[in-house]
């Protein structure tokens, strides 16, 4: 699979729009679309490192180096809201997700 295959069916799979992947790289969607399309045959590597977080891949993996390796689920989810959190709502998060691993039951 190509890389423009790879991003493309990852966006579609984490339910991502075109429109969503763009402006959260800073780009125009037209830029985007030729990154998924087979236009664009040279990747910018300026791109690979923030795209790659953005599809919750590595960038070996989003570039066809390494074996896919994708987090569960229910992390994509955590993580996605955790992005939408200002800081402080983050530092509650992890402190509650501390809480819970150390929760021993009654």
């Amino acid at each position: 699979m190509e890389i423009n295959e790879r991003i493309k069916a990852r966006r579609l799979e984490l339910g991502l729009s075109v429109d969503d992947i763009a402006e959260k790289l800073h780009i125009n969607r037209a830029t985007y679309y030729r990154y998924e399309s087979e236009e664009i045959k040279k990747f910018p590597l300026d791109i690979v490192l923030p795209l790659a977080e953005i599809l919750h891949l590595s960038p070996q993996v989003l570039m066809g180096w390494d074996k896919e390796e994708r987090p569960p689920d229910l992390v994509v989810e955590i993580d996605t809201i955790a992005r939408s959190m200002d800081e402080s709502q983050q530092a509650r998060l992890l402190e509650y997700a501390k809480m819970l691993r150390d929760y021993k039951g009654g």
